[in-house]
């Protein structure tokens, strides 16, 4: 025969856990890309969610920096090796899509030219990927700069055109 405080215990516990149990609230379905469910009942306001928005830009640009400078600081030489060239050419083929991306979407929802700039972008399989320059042959990082260079020229004509609108400077966006 049990102690009458064990049985006690024990009911108690049942009953904690019962009611526990009862608490807890099953979603019906699972949140869809990644994104959290927000009650309906919440108040969202407009300029706190623009802070936090750009807070991840700012937090990701800062990341990229301190990476970027420990890269280039790890490769800092005179005479680079071609796997340091792989590195730098995959990084700013990547780097160059990201802002690819971020020109077009900037453009389109300034309404420049939206027949250009407001169109998807199918972005190749080596965009989603993992960097991997040195199993990548400089014919494909060819074929990649020449895909980048076709989906960028309209966007940076549109782009360059409104820099020298604005600025009245003919080589806005002169390179060499």
């Amino acid at each position: 025969m049990k102690p009458v405080w064990l049985n006690a215990w024990m009911a108690g516990a049942w009953l904690s856990f019962a009611m526990l149990t009862a608490c807890v609230s099953i979603p019906a379905q699972a949140p869809q890309d990644n994104e959290k469910q927000v009650e309906d009942h919440a108040e969202i306001d407009a300029f706190t969610l623009v802070i936090d928005a750009e807070r991840w830009g700012v937090m990701m640009d800062n990341a990229s920096v301190g990476a970027t400078a420990h890269a280039l600081e790890k490769r800092a030489s005179d005479a680079l090796e071609e796997r340091d060239m792989r590195y730098r050419i995959d990084f700013a083929l990547r780097s160059g899509v990201r802002q690819l991306i971020a020109l077009r979407d900037g453009l389109c929802v300034d309404g420049h030219s939206p027949e250009i700039s407001c169109n998807t972008i199918e972005l190749p399989a080596w965009v989603r990927e993992a960097p991997a320059p040195l199993n990548t042959s400089l014919q494909e990082f060819q074929a990649r700069s020449d895909w980048l260079g076709e989906m960028s020229n309209p966007l940076i004509g549109i782009g360059c055109k409104l820099g020298v609108d604005a600025s009245a400077d003919e080589m806005f966006c002169a390179v060499e």
